[in-house]
């Protein structure tokens, strides 16, 4: 009886989990609240969408950038280049710079609730909270 009821917990905590990696929402905006554990600049996040069409998009805090992607269960991958516009933007200088060097690194993705956490191939993680 014992051995029954722990299989049940086991396969009731595993249909859990799986609930939290849902798919990626597409053409939703989520702004990014944190890349690598710092918080990004409140007067000009960065935020990110996910279109439908395959293609992302967003905004650095200054600058615009835009890419494409492939995204299967928990898994997603930035394909090809990424695009950007250049204007100077004299505080937001860093925060753009480690927001185009980790895009391109992610690897996963996580949506609990409201938030997105995007993970990169080296652990680094970008937290985005849903738009309103």
């Amino acid at each position: 009886m014992w051995l029954a009821a722990a299989l049940l917990a086991g396969w009731l905590a595993a249909g859990c989990a799986t609930q939290r990696n849902v798919a990626l929402p597409q053409d939703v905006t989520y702004v990014i609240v944190s890349i690598g554990g710092h918080d990004t600049d409140k007067d000009g996040r960065p935020d990110i969408t996910f279109a439908k069409s395959g293609q992302f998009f967003g905004s650095t805090g200054c600058n615009r950038y835009f890419g494409q992607y492939l995204s299967e269960g928990p898994d997603i991958e930035v394909v090809g280049n990424v695009g950007m516009t250049r204007m100077y933007c004299h505080n937001k200088a860093e925060q753009e710079q480690l927001l185009a060097r980790e895009i391109v690194k992610v690897k996963k993705f996580e949506v609990r609730g409201n938030r997105l956490t995007l993970t990169t191939e080296d652990g680094l993680r970008i937290e985005g909270v849903r738009a309103k």
